[in-house]
């Protein structure tokens, strides 16, 4: 019954083909048989004729040998047999086994071995031994081969012949076999067309009364499985297939309202489940996902291929690919499924960071007691939990700063505050270490040490560790000033100097978080969080966290400050108030002592000039010695130290001189002496002083002549000495790729008319020239113009004062004493002339130097621009 159920034939097909190979295999069989006997009649017919042939003739040939005169009677015999269509070969083989007389004449006298007979000598031996004939059929069963003995005559001499020849026959039984296969074909042929007409006939009867109306009921079949629903099979007759059918329809009719019902229950499941911010998938029990929305497939992004299969080991097996835990979520899998009755409630973690809740039941019977399969829900929280961790962290700082903003209130010790602050701000950003830098105010901000610190073990403490880098610089200064943060992730993937990142190395630094403490508008320290270890990504959160503790920080030192700042002023006040009658009294010899001090203090640093250069011009001397390596090979590292040394010697020699010359010229001390000057070489012989200067800033500097200026009678060195520090202190305040330029122009004052006084301090007067036309007089003007930061009207007043810088971001940047625009003012009033300046903020600055000279009058006096004598190269463009 197994078998016939799964018949893989159609009975339109199966019957005529069993009886086509049952028809068939009997008319082989038959035709096969008659075959048969066909050839073993011709073989046993052919067999008799042969066997009775060659035994008359045997015979015949006996009776005429014993005869004398035969020769004719046995050539005709012999004759007489090759005429037999059938034989082909008649042999009469002597005892010396030599062809004596043959149905082929050219082989008479032949050996026997040269014929067919060849095969059969070993049976002529026997045959002439037993004296008695035989007949065999060859191998291939197409030839009879008849054998048998002959008395050969006597011979001379001879009473009775004891020579026994052969008479050798071979019959051709193909012929004959021939005939046999057609006459049994034809019997066949016969036999096979009434045995087809005979299976057509049973076919046709099948296919009227069963296979046609099989096939319908098969179609309708197939067509309910295709979804045609409204396909009937409509069979007409009594039989049972009838009844079948009828049995079917009612089926079909059911089928069709219950499809109607489950699209209908379908398309509202599909619309829920599209509907569903979650992602859905349906397994039957054999874990087959039988339904699924979209979201699923965005929710995971999973390719199309593996959910379209309908496998659910392989949508797990992509869900737990993606998964940072995947063999926990794995083996909750596999419990689910071998115990469908139980559900769960998980949240997994993604590699990519995001947060899924999911949720699994069985799928149940309404009584309960057979599982469907089951139901997955997925649903993406990660923003749920970002916020709640937001809110959580939020709080966290809420509750840090108000616990920070407590005991600030409650302590002015700067460092129970910051103990405090490094220790909470360390835990809650789960940090290395968390540690405060104080600047020595006196370094320029290069210069400090951490004076508290929270750390985790493994990581060395740097408190008390003085830090001296020059890496930090005025633009770190300035920067953090501004209140700006600095943040590294990595310090080997930020762009960073190469002093800079060995200064974190070797505090174990490999990201860091630097958040100014400023007191007011200065900057007093650091608030430094680092990662030793790996990389970190800084979260904006964490960095406002980080500046608003800063802030409270900062109210802390400004506090402290200002605590201290008034308790020194009271205790100064109440000393102040106990010395004012004694400071009252002493206040007239105080006047006294300090004018002569003043005095003294002039005298002592313009005496002085010797011995302090002495030693320095000793200093550099022998920085330059090293560095020509005159007593001995040094390295780099020792060349660079040498070099430090040379520069700050350098410019602690400028600052004595400038020192020096000031102090001699309020003493009264200096003495110009003047000569006949060349404006041009004056002004060529000044600018190589500032040419690198302006080269390392990339400074376009120029020089504009008048034509036809006369010789002027100055000291030469003193105003080459203002000139380089005007135009010096020109391209220090000019940023780079800026602009400065030295104009010289001839300017005549008719109105006013000059004697030409004595200088100051001795001069010799300047020799007069003849006049062609009216005495005037002249002056030569040295305009040094700049395109730098320029000066606001504010601080112009506070120009050629001793000591004083006026405050600005390129001027912080720079070193100096405020001394280069008091020595050209003096300068220049030695001379009788005058400086003067006109500035406007951000356009730049123009410094004039007026000297007075006496020359003719000229007609017609035109100020014309000359070319550039010396300027540097232009930078590339951008």
């Amino acid at each position: 019954m197994k078998g016939l159920s799964s018949f893989p034939i159609s009975l339109r097909i199966s019957i005529p083909t069993i009886l086509i190979f049952c028809g068939g295999l009997l008319g082989l069989t038959s035709f096969n048989q008659e075959i048969n006997e066909a050839y073993q009649k011709t073989e046993v017919n052919a067999q008799n004729y042969v066997q009775i042939s060659a035994g008359q003739t045997s015979r015949i040939l006996d009776y005429l040998y014993r005869r004398a005169d035969i020769e004719d009677a046995e050539i005709t015999i012999i004759s007489q047999l090759g005429s037999d269509p059938n034989l082909n070969l008649v042999l009469l083989i002597n005892d010396r086994d030599v062809v004596r007389l043959s149905n082929r004449y050219e082989l008479r006298n032949e050996p026997i071995t040269k014929t067919s007979g060849a095969a059969y000598v070993e049976k002529f031996g026997e045959v002439r031994k037993k004296l008695s004939g035989d007949v065999v059929i060859s191998a291939d069963r197409s030839k009879l081969i008849a054998m048998y003995p002959i008395i050969l005559p006597v011979q001379p001499n001879e009473l009775q012949s004891s020579r026994v020849g052969v008479l050798f026959f071979e019959y051709d039984l193909t012929r004959t076999k021939q005939i046999a296969f057609n006459d049994a074909l034809r019997r066949s042929l016969f036999f096979s067309g009434g045995l087809t007409i005979f299976c057509i006939g049973i076919w046709f009867f099948f296919e009227i009364t069963l296979t046609r109306r099989v096939s319908r009921l098969v179609a309708v079949s197939n067509s309910l499985a295709e979804g045609k629903l409204d396909e009937r099979a409509g069979l007409t007759g009594s039989d049972e297939l009838l009844q079948i059918s009828v049995a079917f329809d009612r089926m079909a009719d059911k089928i069709q309202d219950n499809a109607n019902i489950l699209l209908r229950q379908n398309a509202v499941l599909q619309a829920q489940l599209e509907a569903s911010i979650d992602g859905i998938s349906i397994v039957d029990e054999n874990r087959n996902i039988v339904s699924y929305n979209q979201r699923i497939c965005d929710l995971w992004q999973i390719p199309v291929n593996i959910i379209e299969t309908g496998d659910d080991r392989q949508f797990m097996q992509w869900v737990l690919s993606n998964l940072v835990e995947p063999e926990v979520f794995g083996d909750k899998i596999e419990y689910l499924y071998e115990n469908p009755q139980s559900s769960s409630v998980d949240e997994v973690v993604l590699k990519d960071g995001h947060i899924f809740d999911c949720y699994s039941t069985s799928v149940k019977s309404l009584a309960g007691d057979f599982c469907y399969g089951r139901i997955w829900y997925f649903r993406n929280i990660t923003d749920r939990r970002k916020a709640e961790k937001l809110i959580q962290q939020q709080a966290e700082r809420e509750r840090l700063l108000r616990e920070i903003t407590q005991r600030i209130r409650q302590s002015l010790d700067l460092f129970t505050i910051f103990n405090t602050a490094t220790k909470e701000v360390r835990q809650f950003l789960n940090a290395d270490r968390v540690g405060v830098l104080k600047f020595d105010p006196k370094s320029n901000n290069t210069q400090g040490e951490f004076v508290s610190e929270s750390l985790v073990a493994g990581v060395n403490s740097i408190v008390t560790i003085s830090i001296n880098e020059h890496c930090f610089g005025e633009q770190h200064t300035i920067y953090y000033q501004k209140g700006r943060i600095q943040s590294l992730d990595d310090i080997y993937q930020a762009d960073i100097k190469g002093c800079y990142r060995k200064l974190l190395e070797s505090f174990q630094i490999r990201a860091n978080l630097v958040v100014p403490l400023l007191n007011g508008e200065e900057l007093w320290g650091l608030l430094c969080i680092h990662q030793c270890h790996e990389p970190r990504a800084w979260q904006q959160s964490e960095i406002e966290f980080v500046q608003q503790i800063a802030n409270q920080l900062a109210i802390a030192i400004q506090q402290a400050n200002l605590f201290e700042q008034i308790q020194k002023e009271l205790t100064e006040r109440q000393q102040a108030e106990s010395r004012l009658t004694e400071s009252n009294q002493q206040l007239a010899i105080s006047n006294k002592e300090l004018e002569r001090a003043t005095r003294l203090k002039d005298e002592f640093l313009a005496n002085m000039s010797h011995e302090l250069r002495t030693p320095l011009n000793a200093i550099l001397g022998m920085s330059e010695a090293l560095q020509e390596q005159i007593f001995g090979t040094i390295n780099q590292e020792q060349k660079e130290s040498i070099e430090i040394i040379t520069s700050s010697g350098k410019h602690l020699l400028e600052l004595i001189n400038d020192i020096l010359d000031v102090a001699k010229i309020v003493s009264g001390q200096v003495e110009i002496v003047c000569s006949q000057t060349s404006i041009n070489e004056l002004c060529q012989s000044s600018l190589p002083f500032v040419k690198q200067q302006a080269l390392r800033k990339r400074i376009h500097l120029e020089l504009k002549i008048a034509p036809n200026l006369p010789d002027i009678f100055i000291d030469e060195r003193r105003i080459r000495q203002a000139l380089i520090n005007l135009l010096s202190n020109a391209i220090k305040f000019t940023p780079e790729r800026g602009r400065v330029t030295l104009t010289v122009s001839l300017h005549q004052n008719p109105a006013k008319i000059k004697d030409s006084a004595r200088m100051k301090g001795g001069a010799m007067r300047p020799p007069s020239f003849p006049l062609d036309h009216q005495q005037i007089t002249s002056e030569i003007r040295f305009a040094i113009t700049d395109t730098g930061i320029g000066i606001s009207p504010e601080n112009l007043q506070k120009l050629f004062q001793p000591f004083i810088q006026i405050d600005g971001a390129l001027n912080r940047q720079n070193s100096g004493t405020g001394l280069g625009l008091v020595l050209a003012k003096s300068i220049a009033e030695m001379h009788n002339g005058t400086v003067s300046v006109t500035s406007e903020v951000g356009k730049g600055s123009c410094f004039t130097i007026a000297l007075p000279c006496e020359n003719r009058a000229v007609s017609s006096p035109i100020f014309t621009d000359q070319p550039c004598i010396l300027r540097t190269r232009q930078p590339d463009a951008p």
